[in-house]
């Protein structure tokens, strides 16, 4: 793990967990900010293991260019621009779609299988939860938004199995970060693509309320019961899930083990263009060919192209 983005891992006091949910967190926070969280639901559920990642450190466009850690940048710059989220695919989702994606395979090779695994998040987590949990080729055991909405859903690998998982959406009335009428528009577009959706709104803003803790807990126990994972059926399944490619649609599955986009990089060892050299840019792109990874530098027009070294 990357010392810079702690993971939250809370394991069953056993040690032995037969179910996952793994939760991602709102814009500028961290996996910390989940624990207090996850620990309530823990006490009720002491079979299952909770996962809470810390996303990486970007530069968010809706905050100026300022950094923040965020699961994707959606290309937002002032109230005027906020519809565009709904229509362009946020930037770096799918480097965060990956790593959901990681972490259900990481649970596949210890024995629990996708269909024991609920990916939930809050705000921005939620966004990145849905793209994970709704491209999925084997379906997970549930989908759990808190106060988000779905950006750019139009952009996603919708998969088939995405029909069969459940979704708990909660929402505050009012909310002024992401407005009700947005959660309501995810909501449809879930609706349309033929998954259920159970949607409660609440009173109250920009947070978990207290009756969704409840739904939470509730969602959570009968999706998630204690099972015997020697079953057959669940052995042969995680067996499948721990192969990537049986996990994403064919494009996403090919940039796993990649520099994610957004990320900071110190450029070192160039002989053709040594003055470059100390310079911390962003990575920008990949190409899979070449093995190269595109760095903006400040001051620098065009991007490099370069190899990463060990």
């Amino acid at each position: 793990r990357n010392p810079s983005r702690p993971t939250v891992i809370l394991r069953p006091k056993s040690g032995k967990h037969t179910a996952t949910v793994i939760i991602l967190h709102g814009l500028g926070d961290t996996g910390n900010g989940w624990r207090s969280g996850a620990e309530l639901f823990a006490r009720q559920l002491p079979h299952v293991k909770f996962i809470i990642p810390t996303a990486p450190t970007l530069s968010c466009t809706m905050m100026g260019g300022a950094s923040s850690t965020a699961w994707c940048d959606p290309p937002i710059r002032s109230a005027a621009e906020m519809f565009n989220a709904l229509t362009e695919k946020p930037a770096r989702i799918d480097a965060s779609v990956l790593e959901v994606a990681a972490l259900i395979r990481e649970s596949a090779e210890q024995g629990v299988p996708p269909s024991r695994v609920v990916v939930a998040g809050f705000s921005l987590g939620a966004c990145c939860a849905a793209w994970t949990a709704l491209q999925m080729l084997m379906p997970c055991a549930g989908l759990i938004m808190l106060s988000g909405m779905i950006l750019g859903p139009a952009q996603m690998k919708r998969s088939e199995a995405c029909k069969s998982i459940p979704v708990l959406q909660c929402h505050g009335s009012a909310d002024v970060v992401i407005p009700i009428f947005a959660a309501q528009l995810s909501k449809n577009q879930m609706l349309e693509m033929g998954i259920k959706v159970r949607f409660h709104e609440e009173p109250g803003g920009h947070e978990m309320g207290s009756k969704a803790v409840s739904l939470v807990s509730e969602f959570l126990a009968e999706r998630l019961p204690a099972v015997d994972l020697e079953e057959p059926r669940l052995v042969e399944e995680a067996r499948q899930a721990s192969r990537m490619e049986a996990l994403l649609p064919p494009g996403l599955e090919a940039e796993v083990g990649r520099i994610p986009d957004g990320i900071a990089v110190t450029v070192r060892g160039l002989k053709s263009q040594p003055q470059h050299n100390g310079l911390v840019g962003t990575v920008v792109g990949h190409v899979a060919a070449s093995g190269r990874f595109s760095v903006a530098l400040p001051g620098v027009e065009a991007p490099l192209a370069l190899k990463p070294q060990n």
